[in-house]
């Protein structure tokens, strides 16, 4: 009884020890289940976030592509308006060219008549305006001014004579700035211009640097003192009139105004001694606008 006992227990005990040992295969096994799940888990963590960066990176070429969808549009837009413009200065082109055709053969008509009837004035103006049109301004002053020699009251003449003029003067100034924009003459050119404004403090300015730049030059320190005078500076006036009189003695407006000063602050013989002797040398100076 004993015996068999015994033996029962054994059995027991080695089934104990197998289903153990099972068991143990069972908890490695599920390990191992576990890593994998693991595994496939942070694979699927990478695949997500590989994902979201192919869907970023689409995103972003999306927005590239109708950023250039866009440029595309635009630059169509701007190719069209520039065929538009192209066709546009064609037909100015072309209108211009029929315009210059008619205006040549209106000035062969017109220098036909001059040529046939050389003192008829009205001629002369026409062939200045045509040539006015023509932007020949240089010509349109010639034949102006001989239209003015023969029509000299003639307030149409004389007015096309202006206006051929100024462009002259702007045409010949534009040159000199382009030339030289450092001569003393652009700087003098500078200081006429804020004198006949009456900007006169302005004028001073420009007539010092064009001095600076040619001190010696005949003109311009009276010109600088008159505008000092302007100014209300008669001291410095008075000084710029002396050193034009230094560099020219025959300066009569210098001389003149020098004279004009001295009235002002109550010297009278100085006055007098100096415009009578700019009045031997220029009679008509009294009546001059330049002494105003």
């Amino acid at each position: 009884m004993l015996f068999g006992s015994r033996k029962f227990l054994e059995r027991l005990l080695a089934d104990g020890r197998s289903e153990q040992e099972r068991l143990e295969e069972l908890f490695l096994d599920a390990q191992s289940e576990n890593k994998r799940w693991q595994g496939l888990l942070a694979d699927g963590h990478s695949e997500h976030e590989r994902l979201e960066r192919l869907f970023s990176d689409a995103r972003s070429e999306n927005e590239r592509l109708d950023g250039l969808l866009s440029d595309g549009q635009a630059e169509n837009q701007r190719l069209i308006l520039l065929v538009n413009d192209l066709e546009a200065d064609q037909e100015h082109l072309a209108s211009v060219g029929e315009e210059a055709r008619i205006a040549n053969e209106e000035l062969e008509l017109v220098r036909k008549e001059t040529a046939a009837y050389p003192r008829d004035a009205a001629a002369w103006m026409w062939e200045g305006v045509i040539q006015l049109a023509m932007d020949r301004p240089e010509d349109a002053a010639a034949s102006l001014d001989k239209a003015a020699s023969l029509a000299p009251d003639n307030v149409d003449v004389l007015y096309h004579r202006g206006q051929a003029h100024l462009l002259v003067s702007k045409n010949s100034y534009g040159r000199m700035f382009k030339a030289d924009p450092k001569s003393w003459r652009v700087r003098q050119v500078l200081a006429e211009a804020n004198a006949d404004a009456e900007r006169h403090l302005d004028a001073i300015a420009e007539y010092q640097e064009a001095i600076k730049l040619a001190p010696t030059q005949p003109g311009l320190h009276e010109e600088l003192g008159s505008e000092f005078r302007n100014a209300g500076k008669p001291q410095e006036a008075e000084a710029a009139f002396e050193r034009e009189l230094e560099i020219d003695p025959y300066n009569v407006l210098a001389r003149y105004k020098l004279g004009v000063l001295a009235i002002e602050r109550n010297d009278g013989a100085r006055a007098k001694e100096l415009i009578e002797a700019a009045l031997r040398q220029k009679p008509g100076l009294r009546h001059s606008a330049a002494c105003q």
